[in-house]
Parts: C-alpha cells; structure tokens; sequence
C-alpha cells in the first residue's frame, strides 16, 4: 500500500489516528506526566521519529479510545508505522532495543484492511514519525477527563491519618483550557457520522 493509498483510505473511512492523554495515571505516583505536559512531549517525540506513540483508529460507528482527548497524528511515511493490531496490543518498550513490541504485525494492505473488517477494541497503531494536525475530544460539547494532581484533603471522608500528600487522581477539563493550551491545532470531534471541528461544527476531512 502506498502512502497516498494509505491517506485515501483513512479519508474514505473518515478515521483519525490518535495519540490519547491516558487517564487513571495513580499507578504511576510521582512520575506521571499530566495534561497537558503528556501530549505536549507525545508531540515533540513523535515529530523527532526516534519513539513509538501507541494510537487508537477510530472512525464513525467505532471510537474506542485510551482517554477522552489527544492528537490526531498524521504519519509522514508508511515506514512511520511500526506495528498494527486489531485490538489493544498490550505493546510495551524492549529495554534492549528502545522499541515497542507486542501482538501487533507489520504495516501491510492486509493489516490495514483489518483493522477495518475486523475491530475488536482499541485498534492499537504504533507510530514512530509523524506531523500533529489537530485535537481531538471524545465528545464535542463535554469536559473530557485528565489525569490531574488531586487535594487528598478535600476528599470525602477525609482522614488527617491519611495525610496530605497530594495524589495523582482524575479532573475534567475545560474546552478554553484546552485552546489555551494548544492554540494553533484545530480540536475535532466525531458527531452524527461525521469528523466535525469542535468550534464550528463544520465537517472536516484532515488526511484529504
């Protein structure tokens, strides 16, 4: 499959490939990396092609995603994508190599085709080298949620035993925040079968 063949299906499907800000970060304590720092540094390693981000492809009728915001991601070569896999790939870094590995296969005509005939879940895309064209948000008209640093203090049935470190909980974002904090990518949506520009509401095609 050629790149430009690559575009035109994306097009046609009107699917997007997106990087998502992971909520649910509590695992990672103190070294999680949280709105908008994480998709700010997704953007910079993506655009140097020397790491893997894992996306989510989505299109109308199937949007299951990592989060409820992050960039849509498009690959400058075929090359850029490294691994494909129908479902969550379960991929995780190899030491040796700095590489992802998991249940993925090889970019192909076939594992593309697949990725369409035969969702199962996060259709998971691991992608090395690529331009940030634009946001993207779950649903048009609500906050999406983040990872944030929570106040241990104003949580119901507070304890002084349980101390007042802060901790690494969830918040929802609003759209200004957003803009704000990446003021020259569009935010798109995908609504009433459509990839639609948050702002506008008009349809938008971004591979075209």
């Amino acid at each position: 499959m050629t790149y430009q063949k690559l575009l035109a299906e994306l097009v046609s499907r009107k699917a997007l490939i997106v990087h998502f800000s992971r909520p649910g970060k509590g695992d990672e304590g103190k070294n999680a990396v949280l709105f908008p720092q994480d998709m700010i540094n997704a953007i910079d390693l993506c655009d140097t092609g020397k790491t893997e981000l894992c996306c989510s492809v989505i299109w109308p009728g199937h949007v299951e995603t990592f989060g409820d915001i992050g960039i849509v991601l498009k690959p400058r070569t075929t090359e850029a994508i490294t691994m494909i896999c129908t479902t969550d790939g379960g991929t995780s870094v190899d030491p040796a190599t700095g590489r992802r590995v998991g249940a993925g296969v090889p970019f192909s005509d076939q594992a593309v085709e697949d990725t369409f005939a035969n969702p199962t879940s996060y259709n998971e895309w691991n992608i090395d080298d690529a331009d940030t064209i634009a946001l993207f948000v779950c649903r048009r008209n609500a906050r999406p949620e983040v990872a944030a640093l929570q106040d241990i203090t104003k949580l119901d049935g507070y304890d002084p035993i349980m101390g007042t470190e802060p901790f690494v909980g969830n918040r929802l974002v609003p759209l200004s925040e957003v803009i704000t904090a990446f003021p020259s990518l569009p935010i798109f949506a995908i609504e009433g079968g459509q990839v639609v520009d948050c702002i506008s509401g008009e349809v938008c095609s971004p591979y075209a």
